[in-house]
């Protein structure tokens, strides 16, 4: 088996669907439709993604160590 990598900040999915035209009534001759695939999203985009990501992991990060510090400081 093998898997295929995709960054998620790279790539993004794209849906289009259209509903049956037979409203329920098939009669085998359906034109219903559902596609989904993949689209590159430009350098600039995919480059503020990953930058709002970083921030919001190290805002986290940083609020951590702050809880860390305060119960530290608690303690002595």
């Amino acid at each position: 088996m093998s898997y295929i990598y995709h960054d998620a900040d790279e790539w993004e999915t794209v849906t289009e669907s259209r509903p049956c035209s037979c409203k329920g009534k098939c009669d085998g001759r359906c034109n219903g439709m559902f596609s989904m695939g993949l689209r590159r999203r430009p350098l600039a985009d995919v480059m503020r993604i990953k930058a709002e990501r970083r921030r919001k992991e190290e805002d986290e990060i940083l609020a951590r160590a702050e809880i860390i510090k305060a119960q530290r400081g608690e303690r002595r």
